[in-house]
């Protein structure tokens, strides 16, 4: 599945590997990185110069391309499917529980009941379309009760972990 990056209100596609395409149309680059986060980029004949910062939080990353400044959010396989399926941080919070932000297989639980957790630490892990989906808690408190068991298929929405929040 490709890349998409999307600049301001624009979406592209991006496939990388021998031939790159952006948007279905093969282009000519070559990136090499001078020192962490700036990079040299030969594009269809052209010399740039990239300085990037990545984004916090999933947020988009601030790019300088030769000087100019751009925000560029990146999706990529794992962030396009919870998206499709109707995912993301969001959409798997209801007050502190964590439900399945889409169909799939409880492969670990990495908590129990009576831990305390922090907003943002894993809690379980769900296989879906064969990819592993680390499911973090929405809140921080005390995980009050686990309604799925490893290996139980789950349908989007279950209720996977109620939490008692602090």
């Amino acid at each position: 599945m490709p890349l998409q990056a999307t600049v301001g209100s624009r979406t592209f596609e991006i496939v990388l590997g021998a031939t790159p395409t952006v948007d279905g149309k093969p282009i000519a680059a070559d990136i090499a990185e001078l020192a962490p986060g700036v990079y040299s980029v030969l594009l269809d004949g052209r010399s740039y110069r990239a300085v990037v910062t990545p984004g916090t939080d999933g947020g988009p990353a601030q790019v300088a391309l030769d000087g100019r400044p751009f925000e560029v959010a990146l999706a990529d396989e794992r962030q396009q499917l919870l998206k499709r399926f109707g995912g993301g941080a969001g959409a798997r919070k209801t007050g502190a529980d964590l439900k399945a932000p889409m169909p799939g297989l409880v492969v670990r639980l990495a908590v129990a009941e009576g831990d305390r957790v922090e907003a943002g630490q894993p809690i379980l892990i769900l296989e879906a379309m064969k990819m592993e989906n680390d499911l973090k808690a929405p809140a921080s408190g005390i995980v009050r009760k686990i309604h799925v068991t490893e290996r139980q298929a789950v349908e989007k929405g279950t209720l996977l972990v109620s939490l008692a929040t602090e």
